[in-house]
Order: structure tokens, then sequence, then C-alpha cells
């Protein structure tokens, strides 16, 4: 209700009571300071009004400039574009190719570890990934061959991140290392924050240093997830560039096979494809059903020879490691010795019962019917056997000893050599 209208109704009341010849000043008195409250009010209301339209006209000035300073930028970025133009891609033709001077690859192991190269050596744990990049550490610093390969000699960082001191030190030694020898080795945790940024910067001190290992990978990158391609792409990528920059320089990266065999040998790797996609060499150790290890790097080398699936010798005395038989050679060193070995069954029992037939040597010596008939006409096309009989059902095939020949012992030792 406005204030005049209290006014109209305050003095109608006024009026019409009995006492308002003496309330007169008194009514006077209230309807002016009724009237200064009305003035305050409207004055309060006045300023807040112009405040506020203030606000607003200061508002609208402010958007105003605020989009003066956004046009002025666009124009100015749109200027610098013009300035500085996207430069094309170039191109070389085959001619220029042809032309150009041919590139040569280094090895800090021979036709194996490229320089300016990375590699990863995987294995289950606990079958001798570690012992194995020692054995590669200390061949590179005395400059000796390792794996049937030699190598160019030089300093060597090994971090042994989850290693004990101790074993490292008496497995260095039982190598063969010495103190002159330049290997140096750095323990326990890293800042994986810093711990690629703290490489390069120790790297930019050391032009001498050929190989670098990091045992484990994992110990050493900073991978939230290791199965996500992206960054764990993007981690191995960070290496490969620090290994790029020193052309003599090889990282070597340990990290672990998934327990369970998979098909295809590159998806072994426990996490991310992306393992094996970033480096030039996968070296792969294994083990076979008996426990016996082997190497291979096959198909899985950007540069230089590759290692065919191999097994490998073990030195007790130096625990170390030594290029045997490979497994397509020891698979058929297995075939020839079970062959023999039917060889001499056949003919001992041919000997202990001459004029034997074919189903009783079959039924004695055991094992495949196709193989023991195709072994014994291999051993009376050698003349290590006579066969009598049509083989036919009344007249079968019986087998004897020829009559030079010696006796069985020396027989038998005559097949196996």
């Amino acid at each position: 209700m406005k204030i005049r209208e209290i006014l109209s109704i305050g003095t109608i009341f006024f009026l019409n009571t009995s006492s308002c010849r003496h309330s007169v000043p008194a009514f006077c008195s209230w309807v002016f300071e009724a009237r200064e409250r009305e003035s305050n009010i409207s004055q309060r209301n006045r300023r807040v009004s112009a405040h506020l339209v203030g606000t607003v006209e200061a508002s609208r000035r402010g958007i105003a400039i605020c989009k003066h300073f956004i046009r002025r930028h666009e124009n100015e970025m749109e200027q610098a574009q013009q300035v500085t133009a996207v430069e094309p891609f170039k191109f070389q033709t085959i001619e220029e190719l042809m032309m150009a001077p041919p590139e040569t690859t280094r090895y800090v192991v021979d036709k194996l570890l490229p320089t300016a190269g990375t590699s990863i050596l995987l294995a289950k744990p606990k079958t001798g990934k570690s012992t194995l990049a020692r054995q590669i550490a200390v061949a590179v610093a005395k400059g000796q061959s390792v794996l049937g390969r030699e190598t160019e000699r030089g300093s060597v960082l090994y971090m042994a991140l989850e290693e004990k001191r101790s074993e490292v030190l008496a497995h260095l030694q039982q190598l063969g290392a010495g103190k002159n020898d330049a290997i140096e080795v750095l323990f326990g945790a890293v800042n994986k924050a810093r711990a690629v940024a703290q490489l390069d910067a120790t790297l930019k001190q050391r032009e001498d240093v050929k190989l670098v290992i990091v045992d484990p990978l994992f110990r050493f990158l900073q991978v939230e997830d290791s199965n996500d391609y992206v960054k764990v792409n993007d981690a191995i990528e960070r290496i490969n560039e620090i290994a790029k920059k020193y052309p003599s320089l090889h990282i070597m990266m340990l990290h672990h096979l998934k327990k369970r065999a998979e098909e295809d040998t590159k998806d072994q790797t426990l996490g991310s494809t992306a393992l094996n996609a970033g480096v030039d060499t996968i070296l792969m150790l294994t083990t076979d059903r008996t426990g016996s290890r082997m190497i291979s790097s096959a198909n899985a080398q950007r540069y230089g020879t590759p290692i065919q699936e191999t097994y490998l010798a073990w030195n007790p005395q130096t625990r170390s490691m030594a290029l045997g038989n490979s497994l397509e050679e020891a698979q058929e060193y297995s075939k020839k010795q079970k062959e023999r070995s039917l060889q001499k069954d056949i003919i001992g029992y041919v000997q202990e019962h001459p004029a034997c037939t074919q189903d009783a040597v079959i039924t004695s010596v055991g094992g495949n019917r196709k193989k023991i008939i195709f072994t014994l006409k291999a051993l009376v096309a050698e003349g290590k056997l006579a066969e009598s009989g049509r083989g036919t059902k009344g007249d079968p095939h019986t087998y004897s000893t020829p009559v030079f020949t010696v006796p069985y012992a020396q027989s038998a030792q005559a097949v196996t050599q």
C-alpha cells in the first residue's frame, strides 16, 4: 500500500474521532514524518535505478571492448597464417634416391643390435633374460663375441632396477668382468616421471656409451596401462628418440612374456603389441618341454640377420649361454636317433628269432606299424636283413640275417654310427 493511501485513511480516521480537536498538532507531526519517509524511499529507489542503469551500460561497453579485441586477434592470426604458409611435403624421385649415397647400418652386436636403435629381450620370469643381458654387457665392454657374433667395444650402462647388488656383482665376475672393464650399474627404483629425461641427460655427457640395458622396462617407463597401445607407443617412442640422437648407441629393454603360449610368437609379449612394433629387434628366450633354453629373433628384426630358433648350451661355471643346434637340426637329429633305435631293435629281434614273420616283428618291437614296415624294407634294401616269402597269406614275408652278418653287438654298433 502506498504512503498516500495510508495518509488518506489516517486522515478520515482522525477526523471521525471525538478527540480530534485535541490532537491536531500530533496529527500534523505524523503527516509530516510520513511524507519525509516517502521522500527518502523515492530518493533511494532513484539511486538504485541509476546504479543499475550504470552497471548495464558498463557491461555493454565491456562486451563491446571484448568483441573488438577478439576481432583484432582473429585478424592478426589470419595475417600470420598468410605470411607463414604451410610447407608442402618433399618427395624424392627414384633418380634422386639412386644418386644418394648408400646408407650403412652399424651394429653393437653384429647383424643383431643396430646402433641408434632399440631392442627388447623377452622371456618368462626366471628363464634367464637378466643373465643373458649381463653376458651381452660384458661381451660389449670387452669387445668379445656373444651368441656367435662380434661386438663393437664400448662402455655399458646397466640399469638393474630389481636386482640384488651382490647377485649382479657375483655374476659379472663369473663372466670375467674386472674392475677396469667399462660397465656401470644403477640399482634401485627410479622416478618414472623423470627417468627418460635423466637417461638423456646422462648420455649427453657420455659419448663413449655403446649399450644401455634397462632391466626391466616397466620399472623405468611411466605407463598407467601396459595394454593401452597409444600410451605404450608414446613411451617407447621417447626411448627411440634418445637412441636416434646418439649414432653409436643401442638401448636394450627387458620385458616378460605371457604365461600362456600363443600361436604367433609376437603375440606372446605381456601387454600392448606396441612394445614389439616400436623396436628394431625382438629377442625371445624360451624353454622347451624338457626345460632347455632356446633363443630366436626370426621374423622380428628390421635390420641384420635374424637368429633362427636355436638351443642354448649352458655353462654352469660362468653362468653363460652359447648357441647350440638350431631347432631344425635338433629335430632332425632326434628323428635320426629314433630311426637308429628302431633299426637296432628290429635287427636284434630278427637275430634272436630267425625266419620270423613281419607280424611277429611288429608285435615284438611295438610302435607305429607303417613305420616298422618301412624300416624293415629299408634294412632289406641296405642288405642288413634278408627277406623270404611272397608276402601272401599262405606264404608271408619272413626275415633273417644274411649269412655274412657280423655278431649282433657289432651290427647294432654299426647302425648307430
